[in-house]
């Protein structure tokens, strides 16, 4: 494989763990806005509520599935930590003039001196290349911050194990861990597609039916 060919194939999935990524935290901001909704209505809350019950299981699972297939190690998946460590291997294929060449070609509006200065920004004022040594200390913060998470998603969720997981991630820990992944997601998007949105890189996303999506709490469900 060519080192432009490794960078095609690295934008390729960056693509794919940005949609997975974004998705989450599309169910993350669901679930905590129809949450808020129903705290507020004292005729609705019920802290026991089978339903409402329910509803937590299937998110806390979602999340934390989502959390552990971007740290899946399966050469077969693609994943963010395998992006990480297909880069630390090969960190010259990053590179200042690739990614100059890119911006330039592909967003004309941009002048090669702001290339330079988003590289700069990026990855480090005048380097040549990506730090591997960098990426590496990403790779393992990330491991570290989702070992428990991992662990608990493979024992308790992906299926039920015998041996019982060392820790019970709250859901708060994950949401952390979420931030982390949206932040390295941003990073390497701009690195590997620089492909900006109308709203900023860490922001919450925006829902395709924004104005509307809370209209189904305004209507009575039972007839």
């Amino acid at each position: 494989m060519t080192d432009d060919e490794r960078f095609k194939r690295w934008g390729e999935q960056i693509l794919k763990i940005h949609e997975e990524i974004m998705y989450a935290l599309v169910s993350r901001r669901i679930h905590n806005e129809v949450g808020a909704i129903l705290r507020a209505n004292p005729r609705l809350w019920h802290e026991n509520n089978s339903f409402y019950m329910w509803m937590a299981e299937i998110y806390e699972d979602s999340i934390l599935m989502a959390v552990r297939r971007q740290v899946d190690a399966d050469t077969r998946s693609i994943s963010l930590a395998l992006l990480l460590n297909e880069i630390i291997d090969c960190p010259h294929v990053l590179s200042r003039e690739r990614f100059v060449e890119q911006v330039v070609t592909h967003y004309s509006s941009k002048s090669e001196e702001a290339a330079h200065s988003e590289f700069d920004r990026l990855v480090a004022p005048v380097a040549k290349h990506i730090d591997a040594d960098v990426v590496q200390a990403e790779l393992d913060d990330l491991r570290k911050r989702t070992k428990g998470t991992k662990e608990y998603a493979n024992k308790r969720v992906a299926h039920f194990d015998a041996t019982d997981p060392k820790d019970s991630p709250i859901i708060l820990e994950v949401h952390e861990v979420l931030d982390r992944l949206h932040e390295l997601r941003a990073k390497y998007m701009d690195l590997l597609r620089w492909e900006r949105y109308e709203e900023p890189p860490l922001a919450e996303p925006q829902l395709q039916d924004e104005e509307t999506w809370k209209s189904i709490f305004r209507e009575p469900w039972i007839q």
